[in-house]
């Protein structure tokens, strides 16, 4: 693979380039999760997994090209050096939010872990109906937490189409739907871990 070629998706990626994405997505994918796994250590793990982290640091690295908030972000040690600081800073934050729940005395069948277990089962079989009820107090603010096409994808999947059919629908490949699942589970789930901050 050429610096080119790197370079390139970068400059596709800030003009909002849904390939380039996945394309970084495919090359960085085990190199990010192995400095996640890293960052977060064993017990961090239990609560988010080093494949979460790295879902959330793509869509990051992918609005923050779009929105041009890299200060230097040209070629390919640019790109890892933002990656990089995005997996830690996220890895940061699920330790710290561990910390909290072990300080809080929280226990593993505590609220924000049934919350954490829970998206994690809906988002990896099929929803049913009881699943579905007990989204409904939040599913709009849970929805405005996403983007458009990010959006489409979460409506679809609680319509209960599966991976690859919201594939052919969105004329996406099923590793693309199944990364902007793992995007919404962590966005949900840093959104249930500041609700619970807050109480």
């Amino acid at each position: 693979m050429s610096e080119n070629s790197v370079t390139n998706w970068i400059l596709l990626l800030k003009s909002g380039d849904e390939d380039a994405a996945q394309r970084i997505w495919e090359r960085y994918f085990e190199r990010m999760c192995d400095l996640a796994r890293k960052k977060l250590g064993t017990d961090a793990r239990r609560a988010q997994d080093e494949q979460d982290v790295a879902a959330s640091a793509i869509f990051a690295l992918y609005q923050g090209a779009v929105a041009d908030r890299f200060r230097k972000f040209e070629n390919r040690n640019d790109l890892w050096q933002v990656l990089s600081m995005i997996v830690a800073r996220k890895a940061s934050n699920v330790r710290r939010s561990v910390a909290v729940r072990n300080e809080t005395g929280e226990c593993d069948l505590g609220p924000s872990r049934n919350d954490s277990r829970f998206l994690q089962n809906w988002l990896s079989s099929e929803p049913t109906s009881d699943s579905l009820d007990s989204f409904d107090v939040h599913c709009q603010e849970l929805l405005d937490l996403l983007d458009d096409k990010i959006r489409e994808v979460a409506l679809l999947r609680l319509s209960g189409f599966s991976n690859a059919e919201i594939a052919q629908m969105r004329k996406r490949s099923v590793s693309t739907i199944e990364r902007y699942l793992q995007i919404i589970r962590q966005t949900w789930e840093e959104w249930g871990s500041e609700k619970q901050d807050e109480i």
